[in-house]
């Protein structure tokens, strides 16, 4: 299966700029990846059809790693590049994507599940870079955003998270969290509990967004990655270096959707 992440940009790009207008630019560098874990991984999942990801290694089965199959979203505004396989590894038991900006030119990281996912509880650990033009983001993803449901950061903006849900390209909810403290540097813990009836967004197990007015319901892959901007209205402009995102493990729980009870008039 060639996986496809045509998302296009440009949808979120109005987004922002509509609801949360421009952010300051920040230049700073990545930062660095050995900051204390935040809390132990979950235990692993028993009598379940869901999984517990540890990254011990990278499992080639559960996780597919995006190549030059598909020519990149953001290669727009001057930026030009691909998405570069060697960019996804694991270390020290955290996957670890990194992208690489320099004069506009970009060899950016991204990775998903080789399988799709429904309704259910998605919960991740995660670091996020600092750096200005660049966007990191955990998000489940399926054909052409019939279903997106993003936790996104911008690197330039430390305290910032948005979280939106999509059921087309032009069809979205948005939500602007402005964190206590900053992001990059700490371990952050990420969580939606996605179900027909909405999606709730949680950090460090409290809630910051719930989003019942877009509600997609097509099962999606779960995605990370790192991707460059240069825009001043999403992600600030492009700057050279180096953004590393670190996941230290990744547990999906499934949800039973129990169909509708028929009407009196379906009964008869």
């Amino acid at each position: 299966m060639i996986f496809k992440l045509a998302r296009g940009c440009m949808p979120v790009l109005i987004l922002i700029s509509a609801v949360g207008g421009a952010i300051p630019a920040r230049t700073e560098s990545p930062q660095p990846l050995g900051a204390p874990r935040l809390t132990a991984p979950p235990a692993a999942l028993s009598g379940s059809a869901g999984w517990l990801e540890r990254f011990d290694r990278l499992d080639k089965e559960r996780w597919c790693i995006s190549g030059d199959s598909y020519a990149p979203f953001w290669a727009t505004d001057g930026l030009d590049g691909r998405w570069n396989p060697m960019a996804v590894s694991v270390e020290g038991g955290s996957l670890v994507l990194r992208t690489e900006v320099g004069n506009r030119q970009v060899a950016a990281a991204e990775v998903h599940t080789c399988q799709s996912f429904g309704f259910g509880t998605y919960e991740a650990a995660v670091m996020v870079p600092a750096l200005n033009g660049v966007i990191s983001a955990m998000m489940s993803y399926v054909d052409n955003s019939r279903t997106e449901i993003d936790f996104e950061f911008e690197g330039r903006d430390a305290a910032a998270l948005h979280t939106v849900t999509w059921t087309s390209s032009d069809t979205k909810e948005h939500s602007l969290h402005i964190h206590a403290a900053a992001f990059p540097g700490t371990w952050t813990r990420l969580r939606y509990e996605w179900r027909p009836t909405g999606v709730e967004f949680f950090v460090n197990d409290l809630p910051v967004a719930h989003h019942r007015g877009v509600v997609p319901s097509t099962p999606a892959h779960l995605v990370f990655n790192v991707w460059p901007t240069d825009n001043p209205e999403w992600g600030g402009p492009s700057t050279d270096g180096a953004a590393v995102m670190r996941v230290d493990w990744v547990r999906f729980t499934p949800i039973t959707v129990l169909p509708a009870a028929a009407s009196s008039d379906e009964k008869r």
